[in-house]
């Protein structure tokens, strides 16, 4: 319901606006339309269209900008937590974390080994001093 609304007054509006401003210049200024004023005008109107539609959207992205960025100032304004202290983590938890860790270098490694960003270690020699 809302969405036939929104698109009857999006696509209306200009027409709506070209109409009032043809009978505010006749009626209330009492002038006469003649062809140069009313093509001037349709094209002036048909000028302006874009950059109000784009500043339409300018406004509902600053308003999501700002709402985005109330969110991360808040979560940054949080106290800390303890709840991820590795120093308040059980012996057992500090040892899983340490091998998770330690897996994820060596996965990183391997990956990077595989797409040839790197070589490892292990295949380069150092020179061999005593060869002949």
């Amino acid at each position: 319901m809302l969405w036939p609304l929104a698109a009857t007054i999006f696509l209306g509006a200009p027409v709506l606006i070209t109409f009032m401003s043809f009978f505010i210049y006749r009626v209330v200024e009492k002038r006469d339309l003649i062809p140069s004023i009313i093509f001037t005008a349709l094209s002036l109107f048909s000028l302006f269209r874009v950059p109000i539609d784009q500043l339409a959207d300018m406004i509902a992205h600053v308003q999501e900008a700002k709402v985005s960025v109330n969110r991360v100032e808040e979560f940054l304004h949080e106290e800390e937590t303890e709840k991820y202290d590795p120093r308040r983590l059980s012996d057992r938890k500090r040892t899983r974390t340490i091998l998770l860790s330690a897996c994820s270098r060596r996965i990183n490694l391997v990956l990077q080994n595989r797409i040839g960003l790197e070589k490892p270690r292990s295949e380069t020699k150092p020179p061999d001093r005593f060869a002949a």
